[in-house]
């Protein structure tokens, strides 16, 4: 009759549940800024490394650009480019770096089964980003320089400013390895139940034309050529995620 009155069983068990709660936050507090740090202290190392050898990185970027000469339109231009070139090469290292942190933070408190897709996606993120860098080099950056050189050609000589190609390039390289992650997307869409893979198959027209502004969008530049190939290649990607949505899916 008595513990029908005594409180103090349900007082203890509260103040149990609120150390355990604490010491759980306490935990995860502790895992994102090691996290945390571990990337910052690769993005600077990653920096220093690349402001050390900016020169061959400096040639590897003016590869697309074929027999152009750059010049030099300020005394300290060069300088203020190598601290860019270092930054970003360094970003561009680090952003996957970032994801896979992220996923690792999320992973264990995660089933099993979706603990698997989960390190799938995440291989496949780092696969889809190498190649939209592959893509970028070798086939969208040289694209678009061809274009602009023969627009050009026996009207205006092309001497350009390397922080203005510089400031062209970067932006297709980011957009484009953003986009590239559009089939992740989509597996995450098909695996919350927002939409089958069928139904992406389903509304082809309709993500073309969605497809087509978005690239618009993302180029820099307003050239045709630049356009049409992340266009082709953002559909490609689609058409590709949607299968691989309606395939995987199914098991989980």
């Amino acid at each position: 009759m008595n513990i029908l009155f005594n409180f103090n069983f349900l007082k203890k068990n509260y103040i149990n549940n609120k150390n355990l709660t604490k010491i759980y936050y306490s935990e995860h507090y502790k895992e994102i800024r090691q996290r945390l740090y571990l990337t910052l202290t690769i993005f600077l190392l990653i920096s220093f490394l690349a402001f050390i050898y900016v020169k061959p990185i400096t040639q590897i970027l003016q590869i697309p650009a074929y027999d152009i000469k750059f010049v030099q339109l300020a005394p300290s231009e060069y300088f203020s480019i190598t601290l860019k070139i270092a930054i970003y090469t360094s970003l561009i290292f680090c952003l996957p770096l970032f994801s896979i942190q992220s996923l690792l933070f999320l992973i264990p408190d995660v089933e099993k089964k979706r603990k698997n897709l989960i390190l799938y996606l995440m291989f496949s993120a780092l696969i889809l980003f190498s190649l939209s860098l592959l893509f970028s080099f070798y086939i969208l950056i040289p694209a678009v320089l061809q274009f602009f050189i023969i627009y050009n050609k026996n009207i205006i000589e092309p001497f350009w400013s390397f922080d203005k190609y510089y400031n062209f390039i970067i932006p297709l390289f980011y957009t484009t390895g953003i986009a590239f992650q559009f089939p992740i997307l989509q597996v995450f869409f098909a695996l919350r139940k927002f939409i089958s893979g069928k139904s992406m198959f389903h509304f082809w027209k309709y993500i073309l034309i969605g497809i087509t502004i978005i690239a618009a969008i993302l180029t820099p530049s307003t050239d045709p050529i630049t356009q049409l190939l992340l266009t082709s290649a953002l559909f490609c990607l689609y058409l590709g995620g949607s299968l691989v949505a309606s395939l995987v899916i199914k098991d989980f």
